[in-house]
């Protein structure tokens, strides 16, 4: 009864090992390190493709990249000539400042002459007043 109880045990460890070392050697074979001819070897594809589909992704995005390209363009261009137009108007405003100061002299010669005639005016008419009633 020892002997086939011991039987018994051995088998269950023989076939333990047995499954010890498929399960190694399976895990080994899928992380083997490649050798110097392996390196060789390219890649596989992941995903295959046609070169006629990657031309046409290629050509899909060079399409896109030229009208998004026109498109900048377009507003490059709008943009430069509403600066053109904001740099004409700002010379027009220190033109219009520089003739508005002008004015404001003349304006200031004009009221001190009229506040003179004025003066005079009052005095000339004292004077005949004087001379009237005087």
């Amino acid at each position: 009864m020892i002997s086939d109880a011991n039987q018994m045990v051995v088998a269950n460890l023989k076939a333990a090992k047995n499954e010890l070392e498929k399960d190694y050697s399976a895990s080994t074979s899928a992380a083997k390190i490649p050798s110097k001819n392996e390196n060789n070897k390219p890649a596989p594809k992941l995903a295959p493709q046609k070169e006629t589909d990657l031309f046409q992704v290629i050509n899909k995005h060079q399409k896109e990249l030229r009208q998004e390209q026109s498109v900048l363009e377009e507003e490059y261009q709008k943009t430069k000539e509403l600066t053109e137009k904001l740099a004409g108007r700002i010379e027009l405003l220190k033109k219009l400042q520089v003739k508005g100061a002008e004015v404001n002299v003349e304006l200031k010669k004009f009221e001190e002459q009229v506040i003179i005639a004025k003066k005079e005016n009052c005095d000339f008419l004292n004077q005949i007043k004087k001379e009237k009633y005087g």
